[in-house]
């Protein structure tokens, strides 16, 4: 079912790691953020997420669903996943809660963070109030 979203979405390729909204959106700012299942396949993954963090309007977040550190799974099931995820150059990043928190302070916004499921995946958001 449409919801008459013509005019209000927009898809456009850039780099995320330093486009110009305005150039590329016709905005300065935006409300809403997602990296879904992204960051850990993007080599300047960090660069991505300042560059997002500068582009929040008050009150935007940016949303984050991704692949955890995957510490607490069995070391089995672990390795075997490490592997899968590799072929599909899929790179977990274990530093990502200290890299999101780091983010949020030196931009001024709040932070939450929260491993799911043994720390296969995580759920992170950054808020500008």
């Amino acid at each position: 079912m449409r919801a008459d979203m013509a005019g209000r979405i927009k898809l456009a390729f850039a780099d995320a790691t330093d486009f110009d909204p305005g150039k590329t959106f016709g905005v300065s700012q935006f409300d809403r953020i997602m990296f879904s299942y992204t960051l850990s396949m993007i080599p300047a993954w960090e660069r991505v997420l300042h560059h997002g963090a500068k582009m929040l309007a008050p009150g935007g977040r940016v949303l984050i669903a991704d692949f955890g550190d995957q510490r607490q799974l069995p070391g089995a099931f672990k390795s075997l996943l490490g592997a899968w995820l590799a072929l599909f150059h899929v790179s977990p990043r274990e530093n990502m809660e200290k890299v999101v928190r780091d983010i949020a302070a030196e931009h001024g916004l709040t932070c939450q963070f929260r491993p799911v499921y043994r720390g296969y995946t995580f759920l992170a958001s950054l808020e500008r109030k």
